[in-house]
């Protein structure tokens, strides 16, 4: 199966800075323009199937990029961001300011292994947990198809590296996976 994932267009709260989780929140006048080149970019990729998490900032760039593909779209809540609890909503600043600078360490480095069932999220393996589940009832039902799968940062740079991949997963940007 081939995979082309990509991370949600930008929001306000990116803009901000506001760290958002599973806080949903609308694409910006900024994101919806990016979805909208990126439905260019895909138009002649093959694309069969989309899949995409079931929060607004996802799920509003897949139907932007299916305006472009008209291929069947569902939405999967365990494709959502990881949960990062009572960190939801903040800034770095209000961030660093309650928790010390520590707290910034996993928040700004995607590769790095994080936990943060301490503030009522989620830990890296649980976020794994829920993508490969995903990935493998796909694989087992269509495995032979060009599949979108819309996500968030955090979560498809935890399945990235899983998959032995090494890509930044930024916004407007697509990755092409074998699985």
């Amino acid at each position: 199966m081939k995979l082309i994932l990509v991370k949600h267009t930008t929001t306000d709260w990116n803009q901000r800075g506001i760290l958002q989780g599973q806080t949903d929140t609308e694409l910006s006048t900024l994101g919806v323009t990016e979805a909208e080149v990126l439905a260019t970019k895909l138009a002649d990729a093959g694309i069969q199937r989309i899949y995409s998490s079931d929060l607004q900032r996802a799920y509003r760039t897949a139907e932007i990029i299916n305006q472009q593909i008209g291929v069947p779209l569902e939405s999967d809540a365990r494709l959502r961001e990881c949960s990062f609890g009572t960190l939801e909503g903040l800034t770095r600043q209000q961030l660093q300011q309650q928790f010390g600078d520590e707290i910034l360490v996993p928040l700004d480095d995607q590769w790095r292994a994080y936990d943060f069932t301490a503030y009522g999220g989620e830990s890296q393996a649980q976020v794994l947990a829920r993508h490969l589940e995903v990935l493998q009832e796909l694989k087992d039902k269509i495995a032979y198809e060009v599949i979108l799968l819309v996500g968030h940062g955090r979560g498809l740079s935890t399945l990235l590296r899983h998959l032995g991949e090494s890509a930044e997963v930024t916004a407007g940007k697509f990755y092409l996976v074998e699985y």
